[in-house]
């Protein structure tokens, strides 16, 4: 049943979002006012953005309704799609048709003409007449009920499905937070993966980079981040408050509402820095400084972070996943972000863990691995694993921002492009933040896990540059694309030199901002960039196409 705020209010969303969706031309344009769209960049960012055709790009507005005390979201959406003259079929992403209850979509039309679509889990189909021009305009009226989630707390070790995208906390609720991602119909253009059924490990975007705008309609009082940039607020009727959010190139916008919050906001250099947790989470500021690094480093090393704002949000999530990324925003999961341990909740009986250099020193010192029931597990320095995993996290998601953001990729078809990516920007970052330890911090994180995930649980080594749903588990995933794979960049260091890679990728990062590469792409425009196509080649077949982990590493 649809809540009462959205009948309240369904009768103006039409005219809301025909005012919203007709002049993307003027929404576009950098105005002197500072409130157009296009504001949701940096300089930086709009220098990059001025050479994208985004009258060819799609285009959604959105106003939506949202009861983060039952879950209840009601929506409408207009879609400006480029499709082309000749496409018979459209294909949109809507994930809580595979993950939320009481999902439904009604109402469709194409250039004002009703259609029947047809929703197979997560993906909506819609047939077009012919005659139909390059672009098209698609409404849609939308509601489901997002499921209650609670983080689990099992040993992620031995999660073989812990990653699968329907159970992870994308689109939940919880007495924290409502938290929505994937919850809007997004074009998947041809070509890209469109499977209905979820049945691989971690991301499923694949979506063009996009302008968004989002008209959210919340009782008053709550705190709502997005992935994007506030536009407006306004009082609505009694008892709520409108909050309009979007912005230029995502891919997606993602949208948390919080009854209340500990916020911290910082800078680096001209980029918000707005960090969000549940009241009493410690070490807000401390994340703050952990992302503002981030940001600041990767921006220096592979270019400017386009985006006006980042926010980094405490989020309950599933075994096994330490975050999130969506283009503007990073969900760190709770425990990380409060400075412990996913998925070993019952640490808690050891004493006060909340600060891990307590628990463990980089040395090993601290609470016995017999303690733990770890001692078997032989994973090499555990300490300094423990005592970096935030900050490692942190790093790696926003290295996302990045690699499938800014540089788009088929998380379905290609996840090494963009997690073996983000591993490496970790890297770098852990360069700047720990340049005593950054090797051995690196290390741990990357071969040192393939290594014990391969000799002591037996994971099968084999390709890494394969789809998600070909991979044995969520450990082999694991090992593979975010452990193996990797070090073929430490590998090109070693071969090229550092500078000289890190140029190279941040040559690719211009040469693709706001656009979408292939890893047979990245593959081949490295190649280029270090001069060597043929050398580059030679290796990235041996590290993502082979299995040669065990003598490689």
């Amino acid at each position: 049943m649809m809540s009462k705020n959205v009948r309240r209010v369904l009768g103006t969303i039409v005219a809301i979002v025909a005012t919203i969706g007709s002049g993307w031309q003027e929404t576009l344009a950098a105005s002197d006012d500072g409130d157009s769209v296009a504001q949701s960049l940096t300089v930086e960012g709009q220098d990059l953005a001025a050479g994208v055709a985004w009258d060819e790009r799609p285009h959604y507005a959105l106003w939506a309704g949202l009861n983060p005390d039952d879950g209840r979201v009601g929506a409408l959406m207009r879609a400006t799609l480029p499709v082309g003259a000749d496409t018979e079929t459209v294909h949109l992403r809507w994930f809580p048709g595979a993950a939320a209850d009481d999902a439904t979509l009604s109402g469709v039309t194409v250039d004002g003409v009703a259609v029947e679509p047809v929703v197979d889990g997560s993906i909506v189909t819609i047939g077009l007449q012919p005659g139909h021009g390059d672009v098209i305009n698609v409404i849609a009226v939308f509601s489901f009920v997002a499921q209650e989630f609670t983080a689990t707390e099992v040993d992620p070790m031995s999660s073989g499905d812990a990653l699968q995208p329907s159970d992870i906390g994308l689109l939940a609720r919880s007495a924290d937070a409502l938290m929505l991602g994937h919850w809007f119909p997004i074009w998947v253009p041809a070509g890209l993966s469109a499977d209905a059924v979820l049945d691989g490990y971690g991301d499923i975007s694949n979506f063009p980079a996009a302008t968004i705008v989002a008209q959210l309609d919340v009782p008053e009082g709550s705190v709502v981040v997005s992935s994007g940039s506030r536009f407006d607020e306004s009082t609505g009727d009694a008892g709520h408050t409108l909050i309009t959010e979007g912005g230029v190139g995502l891919r997606d916008l993602a949208v948390v509402v919080m009854p209340d919050a500990e916020q911290v906001t910082t800078q680096a250099g001209d980029i918000e820095i707005v960090v969000s947790a549940p009241p009493g989470t410690p070490d807000v500021d401390v994340v703050a400084d952990i992302a503002a690094a981030s940001v600041t480093t990767l921006s220096a090393e592979l270019g400017a972070y386009p985006w006006a704002q980042l926010d980094v949000l405490s989020a309950p999530l599933g075994s096994g996943v330490g975050g999130m990324e969506w283009p503007g925003m990073v969900w760190i999961e709770t425990s990380i972000f409060a400075g412990g341990i996913p998925g070993l909740g019952d640490l808690g009986e050891l004493g006060e863990i909340g600060d891990l250099n307590d628990l463990f020193g980089s040395d090993g010192t601290g609470v016995g691995l017999e303690d733990l029931g770890l001692e078997d597990l032989g994973l090499g320095d555990i300490g300094l694993m423990i005592e970096t995993i935030r900050e490692w996290t942190i790093a790696h998601e926003v290295g996302h921002m990045w690699w499938h953001s800014l540089v788009g990729n088929d998380s379905n078809t290609a996840p090494v492009v963009d997690e073996a990516l983000a591993q490496h920007s970790a890297c770098l970052v852990e360069r700047v933040l720990r340049p005593e330890d950054a090797t051995a911090v690196c290390d741990v994180n990357t071969s040192g896990q393939y290594e014990q995930l391969v000799s002591l649980m037996g994971i099968e080594d084999d390709a890494a540059d394969q789809a998600t749903d070909e991979f044995d588990s969520s450990l082999q995933y694991g090992a593979l694309v975010y452990a193996k794979a990797p070090v073929f960049y430490r590998t090109l260091e070693a071969r090229y030199g550092v500078d000289e890679t890190t140029a190279a990728l941040a040559t690719i990062v211009a040469d693709n901002a706001f656009g979408q590469i292939t890893s047979d792409q990245l593959r081949d425009q490295l190649g280029v960039a270090l001069g060597d196509p043929a050398g580059v080649h030679e290796l990235w077949q041996r590290w993502m196409e082979e299995a040669h982990g065990a003598e490689d590493l």
